[in-house]
C-alpha cells in the first residue's frame, strides 16, 4: 500500500476564493453518505489480498516437500500436503476468503440496486470489516502452515502478511471503527456516542500526570452520518426486484 503514501508539504501563496474547484467539504460529505467509493474499494482491496495469500500458501505447499523417517530407517520424501494439519489451515483459510468474499458481493449488490440507503451502509462496512480481519487471520494462518520458508525476505507470502497486518484493519475505516458502527446500528444508538467522552478521559489522565498531548481520535468516515440507527421500520430493500441471479464471479 505504499501508493497510498500521503507526504507533507507547504505552499507560500495566496489563492482567492473564486479559483475552488467545487464546493469545499463536499467530498467528506459524499463518503460520509455513500461510503461504497472509499469504505467499499477497501474492502475489495483486501478480499483479494486475503486471495493471494491462499494462492501463494497453496502454490508453497505443492512444492515443498519433507523428510519422513520409515520403518526400515531410511527417510522419504513427501509432500507438505499430506499433513492434515496443513490441510486444516488451507481448509479454513478458503471457507474464510469465500465468506469475506460473499459479504463484499453482497454489499456490491446493494450499492446496484439501492444506493444511499442505510441497509446499504452496513454491507459496506460488514465487507469492510471481514476483509481486513479475514485478510490478517488467513496471511497469520498459512505463514504458520507453510513454515519459516514463507517468511524469507521476498516471498510473496512474505509481503502479504506485512500488507494484511499492517495495513488490512487500519485502512479507513479501521476494523474497530467498522465494528463500532454496525454494533451501534444492531443498538439503536449513535456510532459517536462515547467516543468524545473516552477522548475527554484520557485528556484528564494527561493533565494528571503531565503527559504531552495527542491529537484527537479520528471516529472514521461515517461515524455519525453513516449508518443511522436501525427501526422497527427500516426493513431491507427487495433487491430481487433490481437484481436477479448472482453477482458476477471472478475467473
Amino acid at each position: 500500500m505504499r501508493a497510498t503514501a500521503s507526504n507533507g508539504f507547504e505552499l507560500d501563496t495566496w489563492v482567492s476564493d473564486d479559483a475552488l474547484v467545487g464546493v469545499e467539504g463536499v467530498a467528506l460529505l459524499l463518503a460520509d453518505v455513500m461510503p461504497e467509493w472509499l469504505v467499499g474499494s477497501y474492502a475489495a482491496v483486501y478480499v483479494g489480498v486475503a486471495q493471494a495469500a491462499l494462492s501463494a500458501a497453496v502454490e508453497h505447499v505443492r512444492a515443498t516437500s519433507l523428510r519422513e523417517p520409515t520403518t526400515d530407517g531410511s527417510p522419504r520424501l513427501v509432500g507438505l500436503g499430506t499433513s492434515p494439519w496443513v490441510r486444516q489451515r488451507l481448509g479454513r483459510a478458503e471457507a474464510q476468503v469465500e465468506a469475506a468474499r460473499l459479504t463484499l458481493e453482497e454489499a456490491a449488490r446493494h450499492v446496484d440496486c439501492n444506493p444511499g440507503h442505510p441497509e446499504t451502509a452496513r454491507w459496506i462496512y460488514r465487507a469492510k470489516l471481514l476483509a481486513g480481519d479475514t485478510a490478517f487471520d488467513v496471511a497469520a494462518s498459512l505463514t504458520q502452515a507453510c513454515g519459516l520458508a514463507a517468511l524469507m525476505r521476498g516471498a510473496e507470502l512474505e509481503r502479504l502478511l506485512r500488507d494484511a497486518r499492517c495495513c488490512g484493519a487500519v485502512m479507513p475505516p479501521s476494523s474497530d471503527i467498522a465494528a463500532n458502527v454496525l454494533g451501534a446500528s444492531v443498538l439503536g444508538v449513535d456510532p459517536g456516542v462515547g467516543l468524545a467522552r473516552a477522548h475527554g478521559e484520557r485528556r484528564d489522565h494527561r493533565d494528571r500526570h503531565g503527559l504531552p498531548a495527542s491529537p484527537r481520535p479520528a471516529v472514521g468516515l461515517g461515524a455519525v452520518l453513516l449508518v443511522p440507527p436501525r427501526r422497527k421500520q427500516d426493513r431491507p430493500p427487495d433487491l430481487a426486484k433490481c437484481w436477479s441471479g448472482a453477482p458476477p464471479r471472478r475467473r
